[in-house]
């Protein structure tokens, strides 16, 4: 694609309403004066890293501009404070851009900003109180930037909000209980973050939230038995906190759970053996923790599970037939279970990870199972000369010791390696719009193992 420079003749068009500039090979600094045209209302620029050019002040409050959106821009810099002058804006999209600085004052006390994407840049410093006055605001992203300090107790006044995602920052303190006001949202993003303490209980009044993303914090003290009372809740990740006590202390797991995250806390005691499991139940990720006693049944006749991750527990017993087709990953490594596994486990068609080792099961793999022609493992590329294997990859990590012997270290091995990506991690955030590439980051940080 050949590329070009923005033609300073639009600074003539002074009619203009509307301009939209997108993957055109744009370069060169941007004319500022595009942003002062007298009657525009909506600028958009998007996937044009070669245009440069900041954005200027605004001298007067004649400006009527109504959306701002710029992303994947060269056009960086701060944020002037004489956004002040823009009465009418209504959506300010700034992201993957290099903007730094402080968000300027003026911003929060904008009256029609209903909408305010600034993830993905530089920017820092902390919330302030004034930050209540945006009462028309329904969505707010601040994601990946280096915003600091605690949230303040005035963010309860965002009563129109249906999403908040302040995810990979430096917040810090605990929530605020005032944050029960937010009774429209639904979605909140605080993963990666610093804040501490326990849930509060009044988190039951956000009745319409539907994710729910609380991830790689500093969380403490037992989950609060008003989650149950969030009847529309779908996603739910707590992963990486100081999460104690029981799994669950409700009778019920939400209605609508379709995946749940709680994976390295300090979690006891066992798993209920009797609740009422949602049947699109498709994400139970409880690994790394502390939970004992059998695994329940209910575990094994979840008809839509795709993701099973029990490791690094206490689990002790027998395991079942699982009922879903739809299995891709079932990790039951690092416990004490025993006994032989049922041969439909290795018939799930769709089973991309069986990950069974430091357990004491016995039996062996039957010869027609549909991983039968993978039982020669493939070269390995994970060792050197005189090196010991990779930590979690390598053969060593899958064999001694356990009653499957060779056959079986071999073929969980294997799969470990042999397939690609299991689907039920694309899945989990398709349609959630720009959570693709956040989960994927938060996966990956996650995945880097208990912490100390």
């Amino acid at each position: 694609m050949s590329s070009s420079v923005v033609p300073k003749s639009l600074l003539n068009l002074t009619s203009l309403r509307t301009l939209g500039l997108g993957e055109s090979g744009l370069h060169g600094e941007f004319p500022s004066g595009i942003f002062h045209l007298p009657h525009l209302q909506n600028l958009e620029i998007w996937d044009e890293e070669g245009l440069t050019g900041q954005i200027p002040d605004f001298i007067n409050s004649t400006y009527p501009l109504q959306n701002l959106i710029l992303y994947y821009t060269g056009i960086t810099g701060i944020l002037p404070d004489s956004f002040a002058n823009l009465k009418s804006l209504k959506q300010l999209v700034v992201h993957h851009s290099e903007f730094h600085g402080s968000i300027p004052t003026s911003l929060w006390n904008l009256p029609q900003i209903t909408y305010v994407d600034l993830s993905f840049n530089n920017f820092s410093g902390s919330l302030p109180s004034s930050i209540s006055n945006l009462t028309q605001i329904t969505s707010l992203d601040l994601s990946f930037n280096n915003f600091s300090g605690s949230l303040p107790s005035s963010i309860s006044h965002l009563t129109q909000i249906t999403s908040l995602d302040l995810s990979f920052n430096n917040f810090s303190g605990s929530l605020p209980s005032s944050i029960s006001n937010l009774t429209q949202i639904t979605s909140l993003d605080l993963p990666s973050n610093n804040f501490h303490g326990i849930l509060p209980s009044s988190i039951s009044n956000l009745t319409q939230i539907r994710w729910l993303d609380l991830a790689s914090n500093n969380f403490s003290g037992v989950l609060p038995s008003s989650i149950s009372n969030l009847r529309n809740l779908t996603y739910l990740f707590l992963a990486n906190n100081y999460f104690t006590g029981p799994f669950f202390s409700w009778d019920a797991i939400l209605p609508q759970l379709e995946y749940l995250d709680v994976s390295n806390n300090s979690l006891t005691g066992p798993l209920p053996s009797q609740v009422v499991v949602p049947s699109n139940l498709r994400s139970l990720i409880i690994g790394q923790n502390l939970i004992n006693g059998t695994i329940p049944s209910w575990v094994f006749e979840l008809p839509a599970l795709e993701y099973l991750d029990l490791s690094y527990n206490k689990l002790i017993g027998h395991t079942l037939e699982f009922q879903s087709t739809s299995l891709e990953i079932i990790d039951l490594s690092n416990n004490y279970l025993h006994g032989t596994v049922p041969n439909s486990t290795f018939e799930l068609r769709n089973l991309t990870h069986l990950i069974l080792s430091s357990n004491s099961f016995s039996g062996t793999i039957p010869e027609s199972n549909r991983f039968s022609e993978n039982l020669n493992p493939p070269p390995s590329t994970f060792e050197e000369e005189d090196s010991e294997p990779v930590s979690g990859f390598g053969w060593e990590v899958i064999l001694p010791g356990y009653g499957f012997g060779l056959v079986v270290g071999l073929v969980m091995g294997y799969l470990m390696f042999s397939f690609g990506k299991p689907q039920c991690l694309v899945k989990m955030v398709e349609g959630v719009g720009n959570r693709k590439e956040k989960r994927l980051k938060s996966n990956a940080r996650r995945r880097g193992g208990r912490r100390n």
